[in-house]
């Protein structure tokens, strides 16, 4: 087809899919860059050893690299952690998103590999599916506005060198920094990247299904097994994690992941998961090896004692029981009938009689009429407050959401969130990922990733192939409807590799780099007037959309300055956030503060401090307003006379309208929102 003749929506399609495949380049090009960063830096680094380790396995071999991946994504979140815990190094070992890392090693061999090729036999074909080209740029138009958000809160512009040193140091940011979406956007990003890489790389081989479920298989065997283990002895076990839900039969169990829930989500992907599979393994030998993993896998997450996933699998088992049961009973078996159901009691009495925390559950769930909302609340373990504030915190911006990974700083605002308990710990993530996804990126990005899903099922000839991988993928999402196992990076990429394995059976042949090619098989095709009708939707929603982005920098929780006014108890070295507040005794008549903004730059120093004197139940007794002078200023707050005899204690509370981060500026690495220097405090 001539370049002329193209319609204009291949030519919108084009632009999308380059412009995403120009978004995955530069993830990975971000994350070389840091690893070039902190060649150069003075200080110690996270170690390289995992990209370099899938960069020259995949270099030798593309099959063995991509065996190699699968086999230790959900082995590396915390393998380092329990090889320190046996090997006792003098210097801890240090590690960060080693998933990111493996990936990205993967990826550069992968593309020497092609650079190599095309002197050969030309450019390899490729196919970009649209709804990944759509989710990528969705995800980095989210994260450009969770930046903006974040500034603004922070009174910091948005510069480009601030942003590039911050990229580079991905790996290192902590809580409350203001590009912490950054790295949400390189694990998001690459993930789809890996998903499009992959799915064309499996599309034309006969053994995709057991060369991504093998690997699988023996990485949850291990796991499994390592977490029995543990359970019985607490070896490798965080103290915490040891006292959890004592019981007779054993501590709690990790295995390689970071807690319980993490580690149950991946033992659900054998419990459930793997049942699909089972049909496809043409050696025997692999047959009754996944029947084995199967069972320890299900001893694991009975051991690791997360209730709601113990359930919830449960709940699956029972589903694929029934259809079993169904098709026997169609057969006429009635002594096998007989023989699945009494089997089915049976595991569920031992398993009640095993878990008296199960057990008890199940005694509070019957008398669920009679207890109150904090009871239910605390029996979910907060859950339900968590999943209604991640609904309220949505509702405020329904189309496009807080931005992406947003969520956790915005759940600590009270006015927003409407959850003190979520405040207590700096925010809270909603322990439900799509709900959180939904807080993160609105209806706008949840459509785009429910398109992500379903594309496959509208594009694969035959669905029946999709079976197994579509259990492996319900499974892990069983993980994250009561947490959020997907928060942990490398369950994301796993996730990414079933997704690339079902892409695979969907994808089209082409003989060229297209975006969704034209006349390829799809039972979900649209018609016409649905086209008109999906763009005069989008073309409706546009105005809402604009507005609800210049709305959001004058509300709550993203109005100019208020990441300023968050407390912070003063520094060692004086300095505080921009409110700090100062107790006073019941004897006490007032206060002297000396204080200045030496340091901070004069477009962010403060022209002066509000101070306001309180009661010991907030009543305000007296408000002052202080001018900096040559950055320095004095102030002197007495309780007047007419209430000394009235309150028993009070409090002053200091405030300034902006504040200065460092790290936002490439002055330091501190992320601390600097308002307030305090020289002395004297009270009389």
């Amino acid at each position: 087809m001539l370049a002329s003749e193209r319609s204009l929506t291949e030519r919108l399609q084009g632009l999308v899919g380059f412009t995403a495949l120009a978004l995955g380049c530069g993830a990975v090009l971000v994350v070389i860059g840091s690893y070039l960063y902190g060649y150069l830096q003075p200080v110690r680094w996270p170690t390289l050893f995992y990209f370099w380790l899938a960069f020259f396995v995949t270099l030798y071999s593309e099959r063995k690299g991509v065996i190699l991946l699968v086999f230790l994504l959900p082995l590396v979140p915390q393998l380092h952690w329990q090889f320190q815990f046996f090997f006792r190094p003098a210097v801890p070992y240090f590690v960060t998103s080693a998933g990111i890392d493996l990936v990205v090693g993967l990826m550069t061999a992968f593309l020497v590999r092609h650079i190599a090729f095309i002197k050969k036999n030309g450019i390899k074909k490729i196919t970009i599916p649209l709804p990944v080209a759509i989710l990528t740029v969705c995800i980095f138009l989210s994260t450009v506005l969770a930046i903006s958000r974040n500034l603004w809160q922070s009174t910091s512009e948005f510069l480009v060198v601030p942003l590039m040193n911050q990229a580079l140091r991905f790996k290192l940011f902590a809580r409350g920094n203001d590009f912490s979406p950054i790295a949400d956007w390189l694990a998001i990003s690459i993930g789809l990247f890996l998903l499009l890489i992959l799915a064309n790389w499996l599309k034309g081989r006969k053994d995709k299904d057991e060369l991504i479920f093998k690997p699988t298989i023996l990485s949850l065997g291990i796991s499994a097994s390592y977490g029995i283990f543990q359970a019985l002895t607490a070896i490798g076990l965080p103290i915490a994690a040891a006292e959890y839900r004592p019981e007779s039969f054993g501590y709690s169990a990790f295995g390689f992941q970071p807690d319980i829930h993490a580690y149950a989500a991946h033992m659900m992907l054998g419990a459930v998961g793997l049942f699909g599979v089972l049909s496809r393994l043409t050696s025997n030998h692999w047959w009754r090896f996944t029947c084995a993993v199967i069972v320890l896998c299900w001893i694991a997450l009975f051991l690791s004692k997360s209730r709601a996933s113990l359930v919830f699998s449960l709940v699956v088992l029972l589903v694929i029981a029934f259809f079993s049961i169904r098709r026997t009973f169609q057969r006429q078996e009635r002594n096998t009938l007989i023989m699945f159901t009494t089997l089915g009691f049976g595991c569920a009495a031992v398993i009640l009689w095993l878990s008296p925390w199960l057990s008890d559950l199940v005694v509070q769930v019957s008398n669920v009429k009679s207890l109150t909302f904090d009871q239910i609340n605390l029996l979910s373990s907060r859950r339900l407050e968590l999943f209604i504030s991640a609904i309220r915190m949505f509702l405020e911006y329904p189309l496009l959401g807080l931005g992406q990974g947003n969520f956790l700083l915005s759940s600590a605002v009270v006015p927003f969130s409407h959850s003190a308990w979520m405040a207590q710990s700096g925010g809270e993530n909603a322990h439900n990922y799509f709900l959180q996804a939904l807080a993160d990126t609105g209806v706008i990005g949840f459509i785009c990733y429910v398109a992500l899903l379903l594309w496959p099922l509208c594009r694969a000839r035959q669905l029946s192939v999709l079976v197994p991988v579509s259990m492996a993928i319900i499974s892990l999402f069983l993980g994250n409807v009561y947490s959020h196992s997907f928060l942990i990076r490398e369950n994301l990429l796993l996730l990414c590799v079933f997704m690339a394995l079902a892409y695979s059976y969907a994808l089209p042949s082409v003989e060229r780099l297209v975006v969704e090619p034209p006349h390829t098989f799809s039972r979900c095709r649209v018609s016409g007037i649905s086209v008109v009708l999906i763009g005069l939707g989008i073309v409706s929603v546009t105005p809402f959309a604009v507005r609800e982005i210049v709305g959001s920098f004058g509300r709550v929780p993203f109005e100019r300055g208020s990441m300023c006014i968050r407390p912070m108890p003063i520094r060692g070295d004086g300095w505080t956030t921009g409110l700090v507040t100062i107790p006073l005794a019941a004897d006490q008549n007032g206060v002297r503060i000396s204080a200045d903004v030496n340091g901070i730059p004069e477009s962010y120093s403060p022209q002066s401090i509000n101070a306001v004197l309180e009661d010991d139940i907030g009543a305000v007794l007296l408000s002052q307003k202080f001018s900096v002078l040559n950055g320095r200023v004095e102030m002197e707050i007495a309780i007047p006379s007419a209430y000394k005899n009235l309150a028993k204690s009070s409090r002053v509370r200091l405030s300034v309208d902006r504040c200065y981060t460092p790290s936002n500026l490439s002055v330091s690495e501190d992320n601390t929102r600097l308002g307030i220097h305090i020289n002395k405090i004297e009270r009389y």
